[in-house]
């Protein structure tokens, strides 16, 4: 089998589009996608494009690698990441090793971009092919945790815990009225755990050109939050996504504290959840919440020598949020 490999051309590949979209809908059993989602996901991100690792086969697209640009901090020092933005192979393909292919093109120009972190959340049958290319698969990382608010319907409805989230649709309407305030967050920037970044101009991008679920969003001058709204079969969640200070290094308990008020204000879940790690910052909020079972698996690779392969993450729920 004869496939050429290699790195998706921007502007010369346009005439792929309808191939990759086709075949990426039928690989994750999921609704088509359009060329403007195409070409917000992977070109438009303000962290740079996309990298993508392309087989092809003709006219037809035959497996891709995508990894989605990003930043985080470790130590005092912002590095460049990446997170697994896209995998699939083309069913027709499928069997002759085509996913370790694409994935060690996709390594070598992410440190050929001096990106020094690679990371993802596969899901239970991805894990071991990650993990034969190396990547690291920390058990237990996330730690899914919720806070009963309607304790009567939750009683009446406990089966419908055990149900798959799904998101409501999207409420791009209501989003635009919200402004997210200038200028980027302080961060963290001299944490000892590695903590992805989440600047005002990504946010802008990520979560009001193309939302791909209803959120909740509060923006003032100190705080910026925002929430994930759903249900689990007969019951309303509210996914507590991102907290952060505009004011300070790190979100306080009584920040936290204002954005819960105001989520369930505005929304009356029946329950809220939130997916950590234990070193979030958001972590040490979550007295009073019951840890649940939790699907998310995490697995990275360090392709830099910025930072120790047997580092700590300080991961929130945005960080585990697909797009």
């Amino acid at each position: 089998m004869e496939l050429e490999l290699r790195l998706w051309k921007y502007g010369e590949d346009d005439h792929y589009i309808e191939s990759f979209l086709t075949v990426r809908s039928e690989a994750h059993r999921e609704e088509k996608k359009d060329s403007d989602w195409f070409h917000w996901k992977f070109e438009k991100s303000p962290y740079g494009k996309s990298i993508m690792a392309m087989a092809f086969d003709g006219e037809v697209v035959a497996g891709c690698v995508a990894l989605g640009m990003g930043r985080f901090t470790y130590k005092g020092k912002e590095y460049k990441c990446a997170l697994s933005y896209d995998t699939f192979v083309n069913k027709a393909y499928q069997g002759h090793g085509l996913f370790k292919k694409l994935i060690k093109l996709a390594e070598e120009e992410a440190k050929h971009q001096q990106v020094e972190m690679l990371y993802n959340f596969p899901n239970t049958q991805s894990i071991t092919g990650f993990r034969h290319m190396g990547w690291t698969y920390r058990a237990g990382e996330s730690i899914y945790k919720i806070r009963p608010v309607n304790w009567c319907k939750i009683l009446l409805n406990a089966k419908s815990l055990r149900r798959s989230f799904v998101a409501n649709e999207s409420n791009l309407e209501q989003l635009k009225t919200v402004v997210i305030k200038g200028g980027d967050f302080p961060g963290t920037s001299e944490s000892n755990c590695v903590k992805m970044e989440w600047y005002s101009d990504y946010l802008k991008w990520r979560f009001f050109t193309y939302p791909n679920a209803e959120y909740y969003i509060l923006s003032d001058e100190d705080l910026f939050g925002i929430a994930r709204v759903g249900r689990r079969g007969n019951l309303k969640e509210a996914q507590v996504l991102l907290v952060q200070s505009r004011v300070s290094e790190s979100v306080t308990k009584s920040d936290y504290k204002k954005f819960i008020i105001g989520l369930k204000k505005a929304v009356s879940p029946d329950f809220i959840g939130v997916s950590v790690s234990k070193s979030s910052e958001l972590y040490p909020f979550l007295c009073g919440y019951v840890k649940v079972p939790n699907r998310s698996n995490f697995t990275y690779k360090i392709l830099g020598e910025g930072v120790s392969p047997d580092c700590d993450f300080a991961l929130n729920s945005i960080d585990y949020h697909t797009y």
